[in-house]
């Protein structure tokens, strides 16, 4: 066999050269893990703490370490069997807080801290490596590098290159079901029902701001005017909720980020943060409602979506999840947030498209995030009705939504409720009048007067806007109007206005109120309630026995005007419910805590 010529050679090595250059980069090193410490106990509070930790194991002959390849591959930090290739643990590069670097300390001579920020945990774990192979300075350096790297492809959370919505996110990270992926394939558009397709689904930017936009808050973001066509059907609707949602989301990140540099100034300089930022903890149980608010309505529009596919948006939502878990002074705060539950068609996209890290978050956050309201097993939560920063109102839901469209369960209620009361008139009584000029008509008697409707409120609603009217459980309400899913009431007070339908039941002929009674009011809590109407609101909350014990000796005033910080003294177990109570009770008085 001939020896091949040197041009040859050359262009063979060429060919090598640039196919490894094309390739994607893998960085992958064997390493040994020396263990996981977990920050924010008494004794381990950064990554010297937990080097100290270490060095103190080892003296002791109590270290069990374990050798594994570290690989950094699709954004992903991956700790891998080395015989297997099983993925042990794997962490998302852009939740690496710092990486330092310790040489002949003690028995290891070269280790590298990792501090992440574990999925769906508060506060942040390092991870110590021992590396005999790479060198740990060399180590920190290619991470540092792929890390950069990462970040320029997907900024971190907070920081969007210039002209791109931070809604319309990263290429996919984990593959999808095929008969979700074929709606992403390029040249394939999705199948849509005809006239019904959405001209836009999120909006590319940049857009005009909508009118009501408050200058107060820059959005990282913009939305699309309403739009609302001469027949609006209720994806439209959705669409419209969702933009806003998101754009709600988006600004709570924001102060996040900058109480964030804040505290790390007071800590710069010494000073002892005091305020976290001024972000309330009804401001985080707020958040944590849109982003599942936003899960139940990406259920809905999931097969609706144009630009920016629903998958898609799931992930983009559990990255900011993440982050405000991360950030949330509270642990635990998220996974009490029971209202609103997720309907099964969010479940169902969740289940379909998430990725394991983002999967694993879902389920720690407990069963007020993972189950369907058809499957909840406790206490039924108060209707949702968001509210948002720049006082945008929700359109009136439209009752002409297509059945394809419409959520099964919500129809098999519905069907139940109105089933119930049959004596409802279809059409309004001027439409059986006669017209002027008919031929047929004739001078008709004055017809017998309809006896009022009346109908009780099962879960409180608060009024968001001046056509609507705040109605407690168990109010008897006369209804004026029941042509659409927002009915028109009047209560006893002679005040009218709009409410859900779906929060009403049929009052039965005989039942107090009915007569000219006076109906039986769930107690109200006032700046001006007494102790005995404080204890009688918390146990009409269903709060438990020691909480009512602690808190029913104070005035409407003191509990109103309560601190959080004594709040959570007071009662640790129900502090957080007691405090999402209480700002709705302000915001429906009209008060400051």
């Amino acid at each position: 066999m001939s020896r091949p010529s040197s041009r040859a050679i050359y262009l063979h090595r060429k060919e090598y050269s640039q196919n490894l250059t094309s390739e994607p980069t893998l960085l992958q090193h064997r390493v040994e893990h020396l263990m996981t410490c977990k920050q924010g106990s008494q004794r381990v509070q950064g990554p010297e703490d937990a080097l100290q930790k270490l060095f103190e194991m080892d003296a002791q002959g109590r270290v069990w370490s374990q050798d594994l390849i570290l690989q950094v591959r699709d954004g992903w930090l991956q700790l891998l069997d080395i015989e297997t290739k099983e993925e042990l643990d794997s962490y998302r590069l852009d939740s690496i807080q710092a990486m330092n670097v310790a040489l002949n300390t003690c028995s290891y001579n070269s280790i590298l801290s990792i501090t992440v920020q574990e999925p769906g945990l508060p506060g942040t774990s390092t991870l110590l490596f021992q590396c005999q192979e790479v060198g740990a300075e060399r180590l920190k350096t290619s991470l540092q590098k792929a890390l950069e790297e990462e970040l320029e492809q997907r900024p971190r959370l907070g920081g969007l290159q210039p002209g791109q919505d931070r809604w319309r996110g990263p290429a996919m990270e984990r593959p999808l079901p095929m008969e979700q992926a074929r709606y992403l394939e390029p040249g394939i558009p999705p199948e849509q029902p005809h006239q019904r397709t959405l001209e836009h689904s999120l909006p590319p930017s940049p857009r005009p701001l909508p009118r009501h936009t408050s200058a107060r808050e820059p959005s990282a973001f913009t939305l699309p005017p309403p739009r609302r066509s001469s027949s609006p059907e209720d994806p439209e609707r959705d669409e419209e909720v969702l933009n806003h949602v998101l754009r709600d989301i988006e600004l709570f990140m924001g102060k996040l980020e900058k109480a964030q540099a804040k505290t790390s100034r007071k800590k710069k300089f010494g000073k002892k943060n005091k305020d976290q930022g001024g972000l309330t903890q009804a401001q985080y149980i707020d958040c944590f409602q849109k982003i599942k608010h936003s899960f139940n309505l990406l259920g809905r529009l999931a097969t609706w979506l144009k630009e920016t596919s629903a998958p898609e948006l799931v992930h983009i939502l559990f990255k900011s999840l993440n982050f405000i878990l991360a950030r949330c002074p509270e642990a635990g705060l998220a996974a009490q947030v029971i209202s609103p539950l997720l309907t099964p068609k969010a479940i169902n996209l969740l289940q379909s498209c998430l990725s394991p890290p983002e999967s694993n978050l879902w389920m720690g956050l407990g069963p007020a995030w993972t189950t369907s309201r058809a499957d909840w097993t406790g206490d039924e939560p108060l209707p949702y009705q968001p509210t948002f920063s720049d006082d945008w109102q929700l359109p009136e839901p439209s009752s002409q939504a297509p059945l394809g469209y419409q959520d099964p369960v919500s129809l098999r209620r519905g069907s139940h409720r109105l089933g119930s009361t049959s004596h409802f008139p279809q059409e309004k009584t001027h439409n059986h009048d006669p017209q002027p000029g008919d031929p047929n008509s004739r001078p008709s008697s004055p017809k017998p007067a309809q006896p009022a409707l009346k109908m009780q409120v099962l879960y409180e609603f608060e009024a968001r806007n001046p056509r609507e009217l705040t109605v407690v459980q168990g109010e008897k309400l006369e209804v004026l109007d029941h042509s659409k899913r927002w009915w028109l009431v009047k209560n006893e007070a002679g005040r009218s206005g709009y409410i859900p339908s779906n929060i009403l039941e049929p009052l039965q002929p005989g039942t107090p109120g009915t007569q000219g009674q006076s109906p039986s009011r769930v107690p109200m809590l006032r700046l001006s309630s007494r102790p005995e109407e404080v204890t009688d609101w918390l146990q009409a909350e269903n709060f438990s026995t020691a909480t009512v014990r602690t808190l029913g000796s104070l005035t409407g005033s003191q509990l109103l005007r309560i601190r959080p910080g004594e709040l959570q003294m007071l009662c640790p177990q129900e502090a957080p419910r007691i405090l999402s109570r209480l700002e709705a009770v302000r915001r429906m008085l009209g008060i400051s805590p």
